[in-house]
């Protein structure tokens, strides 16, 4: 019996990576305390989303310092993508409520 390939996401992610991602990003903005600070920074680049992608594209190469390669790619497919930004925010917030 075939089963159905799994949905990729931007950047060639699949949705479970990009969950795992979501999962271990939001427990570490909670565990920094800066959720508030997480949740309004993010709130407030949703209209301009892709363009903050893109300059994180460009301050990669810095970054990369704090970030695997893999994770800072998925970071900013994140941000230029609402849907997925918007799912990040619940995380934070469903993780800083309990």
């Amino acid at each position: 019996m075939l089963t159905e390939p799994e949905k990729r996401l931007p950047g060639d992610f699949t949705e479970k990576e990009i969950d795992e991602f979501i999962e271990k990003f939001s427990g570490k903005i909670v565990s920094l305390n800066i959720s508030v600070l997480a949740i309004v920074t993010l709130e407030s680049i949703k209209p301009l989303s892709f363009f903050a992608s893109q300059a994180m594209v460009f301050f990669e190469p810095i970054v990369k310092a704090f970030f695997t390669a893999r994770d800072y790619e998925k970071l900013y497919k994140i941000l230029e993508d609402r849907v997925l930004l918007e799912k990040l925010i619940k995380k934070i917030e469903e993780k800083s409520d309990q």
